[in-house]
């Protein structure tokens, strides 16, 4: 267990702990991203869950990083109540103006061109993580973490616990994940 000291800032003391628990080898990433952002998603965080665990099984060799599918899911769950129009109507399907209705017969939105601000915060997000690693593509778990987990060999493990492995781009991106979720909710 970490001890924080008065001198440590908060993003050095969550990075501490994200370390800390990655090399003990306890949880997967998305599950470190659900459980430091739980209180804020309340019920939702539980429902959750299964997809995450869904999408990880499904990834889990070369695949977009589990820590940032969880975090753009719960960032559309914390979002989606607030981002929903007091008043629904239909609309014409070629309207597009930026304040189109959603359409209530299909649940969806109206007309290409016209998307719900969670998916620009979601963008967002994934751009704040791709800085932080400095990554211009895709976050592939496989080329951040340099391990092909469905068939781990030994010298890519050693080199992902390594001082500058893959581990320590993966806690970059989990406490990058939860910051970003952090500031994109209290807006």
């Amino acid at each position: 267990m970490i001890v924080r000291t008065p001198n440590d800032s908060a993003g050095a003391f969550l990075r501490g702990q994200i370390e800390s628990q990655l090399a003990s080898g306890g949880l997967q990433c998305w599950q470190y991203v659900l459980d430091l952002i739980s209180d804020r998603l309340g019920d939702a965080a539980d429902d959750l869950r299964g997809p995450a665990l869904l999408l990880s099984k499904s990834n889990a060799a070369p695949g977009v990083c589990g820590a940032v599918i969880t975090a753009v899911m719960a960032l559309g769950a914390a979002r989606s109540a607030d981002d929903m129009p007091s008043e629904r109507s239909a609309a014409p399907m070629g309207y597009l103006n930026a304040n189109a209705p959603a359409n209530d017969l299909l649940n969806m939105q109206p007309a290409i061109g016209v998307e719900p601000p969670v998916v620009a915060l979601g963008q967002e997000l994934i751009d704040r993580i791709s800085t932080a690693i400095d990554s211009s593509g895709p976050i592939d778990c496989g080329e951040v973490t340099g391990v092909n987990w469905s068939d781990p060999k030994r010298e890519q493990v050693t080199a992902y616990f390594s001082a500058n492995g893959g581990m320590s781009r993966c806690v970059e991106i989990i406490a990058t994940a939860v910051e970003a979720f952090s500031d994109l909710t209290d807006d």
